[in-house]
């Protein structure tokens, strides 16, 4: 049984409004143009975990445009695991799912395509008003590596994948099993239907 979240107000609807249609721009509709607008006139994307984004509307357009968009997989798929939201910010955590078939300079710069499954909890904490200021993303490196081959567990002291099956424990118990992939597959399953409504949402 999901646990029960508050009514949302009226400001809270509109910036989770704002946040799914920054999301179905850029991973539906891959366009640069309706993901900046969305934005304020001068916002700024930091992904934390490897300093790549911009700084106002020019940078911020040419990451979507030369760095991003044009190198999301295929295949990726986003599951939300948690949300806070009031009437001036929004985080999101949620989980990128995806081989690395291309080359992911704003996830993984200078590493070639290794055909790898990667899993990965991001934590995204972004804007105020009705349009987004900010977007800060942040991950655990460390965890995309050792799921790469590139780290072992431990050497340096890195868990890889086994970091994200705890956070699916953590927001979601009824979801643990005795299986390493348990708690991915039962939730993945359970959140299916708020996925794909959130990213087919006008």
């Amino acid at each position: 049984m999901m646990p029960q979240q508050p009514a949302s107000t009226a400001d809270e609807e509109v910036l989770n409004a704002v946040w799914n249609e920054h999301l179905r721009a850029e991973f539906s509709a891959h366009s640069a143009d309706e993901t900046v607008a969305t934005m304020v006139a001068s916002p700024l994307i930091n992904e934390v975990s490897v300093m790549i984004g911009g700084d106002g509307k020019e940078e911020v357009y040419e990451f979507d445009v030369k760095y991003f968009l044009p190198h999301i997989p295929p295949d990726i798929e986003i599951v939300p695991v948690s949300g806070t939201i009031d009437q001036e910010r929004l985080v999101d955590e949620i989980v990128l799912r995806f081989t690395h078939t291309i080359s992911m300079d704003w996830m993984l710069p200078g590493i070639p395509p290794s055909g790898k499954r990667v899993e990965v909890v991001v934590v995204v904490v972004q804007f105020e008003g009705d349009k987004m200021v900010y977007a800060h993303l942040y991950w655990d490196q460390a965890s995309v590596l050792v799921q790469l081959g590139l780290l072992q567990p431990g050497d340096p002291p890195v868990v890889g994948q086994r970091a994200l099956v705890r956070c699916w424990i953590g927001a979601y118990p009824e979801c643990a099993d005795s299986s390493h992939r348990g708690p991915l597959i039962a939730l993945a399953s359970h959140r299916k239907g708020l996925l794909e409504s959130r990213m087919s949402s006008p």
